[in-house]
């Protein structure tokens, strides 16, 4: 069993990259857990499990990975993070610089330019995001071509962004020119703007491995740091995008499994039932249909319904279906008599 104190460590140092008070945001999770009834104890191990997709049996260096939706939303969450930095300079001028301003009016007024710029630099600067995974597709290697050149325009299909694709070998890099409108406010007014996101890349390198597809994936971003909020919303549906284009792409390349069945094979298993099948009611409009001795299906003259031959089948079978419904009814009647 793992020592508590060793994965409260490494909680902690996960929090305090994510979060500007990593500390006090771990202590009142862990406070929060407690008042649930758990133990101190319990509540860190629940909370290890959370971050690291792992429980307390397992000791933190062979600690298994954690779920990839887990890592994902971390990964998020520190890009949220960047968007308080402004908030973090706004603190910084209030507790320090004003203060100062107080007690030494001319280096309180130098402070708070040199804090604005600060501030203003940092709300114009770029934030560098990356987050890789592993993806496996089960059955996917012998249609790897196939999916690869399907991926590009499902995924432009399904997010309604122009992507574009460029393959090398066995890689595919995907380039999404990312951007959302967003409600900008200036004291009381506010108004509408394009936040331009930059260029969201996706690079994945494909892998025939025991049968299986095998996609090493790296997505990365650089938005603008005031911008992080709007950039985990987005990022977040172009990653979940990509996982679902590749499922879709397998789908759409993969053989589907065919039934072979025509009239000549229902006419035939009819017949070594005793059964002779001339002609059934349309479904649609009700008008009589002879069924042809040939063929798969039969087109009816009077409202031109396409008629298969495994849609007999199923007609036949509800109604043998409906006539063993009526057995007990038969069997009491016969008994009376």
């Amino acid at each position: 069993m793992a020592n508590v104190e060793e994965l409260y460590e490494r909680l902690l140092s996960q929090y305090r990259n994510l979060y500007l008070n990593g500390e006090r945001r771990l202590e009142r999770e862990i406070r929060s857990l407690m008042h649930e009834g758990l133990s101190k104890e319990e509540a860190i191990a629940k909370l290890y499990e959370r971050v690291f997709g792992s429980s307390l049996r397992y000791p933190p260096e062979t600690a298994p990975k954690a779920r990839p939706e887990d890592r994902l939303e971390l990964a998020l969450e520190e890009l949220r993070s960047s968007a308080n930095m402004g908030l973090l300079g706004f603190l910084v001028f209030v507790l320090v610089v004003m203060p100062i301003f107080f007690f030494n009016p001319p280096l309180g007024f130098a402070l708070a330019m040199i804090s604005t710029i600060i501030c203003m630099v940092t709300s114009l600067t770029s934030t560098s995001w990356k987050f890789q995974e592993t993806l496996t597709i089960e059955g996917g290697a012998a249609y790897k071509d196939e999916i690869l050149s399907r991926v590009s325009p499902i995924l432009q299909e399904m997010l309604l962004e122009n992507v574009s694709a460029r393959r090398e070998g066995n890689r595919l890099v995907l380039k999404i020119r990312a951007g959302k409108t967003v409600i900008e406010r200036n004291g009381r007014s506010s108004y509408t703007k394009y936040a331009d996101l930059g260029t969201f890349t996706i690079t994945a390198d494909f892998e025939k491995r025991n049968g299986n597809l095998v996609v090493d994936v790296c997505y990365e971003g650089s938005p603008p740091r005031r911008y992080g909020d709007v950039a985990a919303e987005l990022f977040e549906k172009f990653v979940v995008g990509f996982r679902a284009s590749l499922r879709r792409a397998l789908k759409e390349v993969k053989p589907k499994a065919v039934i072979e069945f025509d009239f000549t094979s229902l006419i035939e298993k009819l017949l070594e039932k005793g059964i002779i099948l001339k002609e059934i009611k349309c479904p649609r409009c009700g008008a009589p249909l002879k069924l042809p001795e040939k063929g798969s299906t039969v087109v009816c003259k009077y409202c031109s319904a396409v008629i298969k031959a495994i849609d007999v089948y199923s007609i036949l079978k509800e109604s043998f279906e409906a006539l063993k419904s009526l057995e007990p009814d038969i069997k009491r009647k016969v008994v009376e008599e």
